[in-house]
């Protein structure tokens, strides 16, 4: 394959895990009625048969190996909260459904993911992002952890979680902290009353 090919394969990927990415949390949310297991194993299949491709340039081997890594971490994610559901334990924001559902019927296909990404560039002077996700590495590699989250994946992820809770607790502080859970370093987000 040239390194256009590679290049157009790379971006359509990319854009395929945001999509599948969309269903699992509508599925996680109640709006679906099955996981979008068919679609994650057809991207499973095209991302393994990009990496067994013999790339010379630098950079695509980046983009590939970062597109995987994004995958994995993913992946690893549904199939936990799938699990949980199974299970019976997990608790869907119901608060988080009916939002996702308003704007998925407020806005039209070509405009809802500017709207996401202007939703999230709101973050960007509230919260440390970068030194939350330096903290966060350091205490995972601390802890032995090999599969480190990307910076991309994390920031989107933490964006996300702190708008929900800024809709939700309006007039309240919001910050992530650092805590052990079984050994391992999670993320907690901390809702505090503000003193007037």
């Amino acid at each position: 394959m040239m390194n256009s090919e590679i290049e157009n394969e790379i971006s359509r990927l990319k854009k395929k895990l945001q999509e599948v990415r969309l269903s699992f949390e509508k599925y996680f949310c109640g709006n679906e009625k099955r996981p979008p297991v068919k679609e994650r194993e057809a991207l499973k299949k095209d991302l393994s048969r990009l990496k067994q491709i013999y790339l010379t340039n630098a950079a695509l081997k980046f983009q590939v190996q970062s597109l995987g890594s994004s995958f994995n971490t993913l992946e690893s994610h549904w199939e936990k909260t799938c699990r949980l559901i199974e299970e019976g334990k997990y608790k869907r924001d119901q608060f988080r459904s009916r939002q996702m559902l308003h704007e998925k019927t407020s806005d039209s296909e070509n405009d809802k993911h500017t709207k996401s990404d202007s939703e999230l560039s709101k973050t960007s002077d509230d919260l440390d992002i970068e030194g939350i996700y330096n903290n966060y590495i350091h205490s995972l590699k601390e802890h032995g952890q090999i599969k480190l989250p990307t910076k991309e994946g994390f920031t989107n992820t933490l964006k996300a979680k702190y708008l929900l809770l800024r809709e939700k607790y309006e007039h309240q502080q919001i910050h992530f902290q650092i805590e052990l859970k079984e050994g391992k370093p999670t993320l907690k987000a901390v809702v505090k009353q503000i003193k007037v």
